[in-house]
């Protein structure tokens, strides 16, 4: 079963039982994840947790029946609220209004709809959101400088695996770039604000300048072992690659990466790949 599979059950089941008493645990039975996969997961889809995201629904699905006419206490009975104080309460955070005023003045609220999924690319039990473009101001990485074989870079993610082995903080950053090709080597930079022992591991500065950069969020319900980080690899090799062919950009095979570690668990992964955008060169 795929991701989306699991999460559209979750997000059918919530709607045909939004009068009905819903916990964290049956979310998570109904979408066969683990809480923890269930709240990353719903972060991803929603940007709200789970029982947000439920709350939100119900003050949507409240709406039709709300400009009926009916009581507000009955309102609140038939789309899940126990009582009516705590959907008054709900609505005003939800609204900034009460429904009495949303009803008598008809002031116009966004509702959070059920979501569609289209946007992901599915591998195995991996995803990969669309890529979302920014311009990021000129920076510098300061770390560890190591060297790999592109093909042991790239695909079997030593470098990954060894840099979050030895990453002290939540945050994980480093950055690849390519060497010339008949090395076929990359170097790696793991960014590292200090090092006790500057003689056995000097500290190494990359500047980036300003520019326009494509960012790829992958996430899986798998943890980052050498099995799931060479998943990974090939993944984002395939979707960035195909990316900057569709938009008739060049990509030189350099990129960043970051983990948040306090995301990942045994069952379940995140990881950020951002690639500078540059346009073809073109002769005269």
């Amino acid at each position: 079963m795929s991701i989306i599979t699991q999460i559209n059950h979750t997000f059918n089941y919530i709607e045909k039982n939004l009068k009905n008493p819903i916990t964290l645990e049956q979310l998570a039975q109904t979408a066969d994840l683990s809480t923890f996969q269930l709240i990353r997961l719903f972060d991803r889809f929603t940007g709200m947790t789970p029982m947000a995201y439920l709350r939100a629904r119900r003050l949507a699905s409240s709406l039709p029946q709300l400009l009926s006419g009916a009581s507000i206490l009955s309102v609140a009975l038939d789309c899940g609220f126990q009582y009516e104080q705590s959907y008054i309460r709900a609505f005003k955070e939800c609204y900034g209004t009460t429904p009495a005023r949303f009803r008598k003045q008809g002031i116009r609220v966004e509702i959070v709809d059920v979501p569609t999924l289209e946007r992901f690319t599915m591998s195995a039990n991996g995803m990969v959101g669309e890529a979302t473009l920014s311009v990021r101001p000129a920076f510098t990485l300061s770390g560890e400088l190591r060297r790999y074989h592109n093909h042991e870079n790239l695909l079997w993610g030593r470098s990954l695996l060894e840099g979050i082995e030895a990453c002290q903080t939540p945050i994980y950053t480093a950055a690849c770039r390519n060497l010339s090709p008949g090395e076929f080597s990359q170097e790696y930079l793991v960014q590292k604000e200090s090092c006790d022992d500057l003689d056995a591991c000097p500290l190494v500065e990359w500047s980036f300048a300003c520019g326009q950069w494509a960012s790829f969020d992958y996430f899986g319900l798998h943890p980052l072992d050498e099995a799931g980080v060479t998943r990974i690899r090939i993944l984002m090799l395939q979707i960035i690659g195909n990316w900057f062919r569709d938009n008739g950009r060049y990509w030189d095979g350099n990129f960043t990466e970051t983990v948040n570690v306090t995301n990942c668990s045994d069952n379940y992964c995140e990881v950020a790949f951002s690639c500078c955008i540059h346009q073809f060169k073109t002769t005269k």
